[in-house]
């Protein structure tokens, strides 16, 4: 069969840690940031859909879980983005951040390293309140 698929997903706990600027006075911001992401490995899942052959076979689909991977996964980050601050000093921002892995994540002849690219959406709400004496 043509076009059958395979869809392996590794399964990761990781921490995260970026330090970074706001740059800009007015109410539209820029970001800019580094940092570090560890992560701890914790399965493989490899699945693939029920499919048709050519000749009218189905050939069912499957599911198994590996264990392979390095343990632990360091990577660098790189963040970039805009913001928004309302009069009220609400916050909307949105970024990407850039994950490259520095460490291999398996012991392979060809070893391979975390690559990623994430959005990220937020928005702070300013909280006030008086005292009243």
């Amino acid at each position: 069969g043509e076009g059958a698929i395979e869809r392996v997903r590794h399964n990761y706990l990781s921490i995260s840690e970026i330090v970074g600027l706001e740059f800009g006075e007015n109410k539209l911001f820029g970001l800019a940031g580094i940092g570090v992401r560890a992560s701890v490995y914790s399965n493989t899942i490899v699945s693939s859909p029920s499919f048709l052959l050519n000749d009218g076979t189905t050939v069912q689909g499957y599911k198994w879980e590996l264990d392979y991977l390095n343990l632990i996964d360091v990577s660098a980050l790189l963040r970039l983005g805009v913001g928004f601050r309302s009069e009220k000093g609400n916050v909307f921002q949105i970024s990407g951040v850039y994950d490259f892995g520095l460490t291999k994540i398996n012991q392979s002849e060809t070893p391979s390293r975390h690559r990623n690219i994430s959005i990220l959406i937020g928005f702070k709400r300013a909280i006030t309140w008086s005292s009243k004496d």
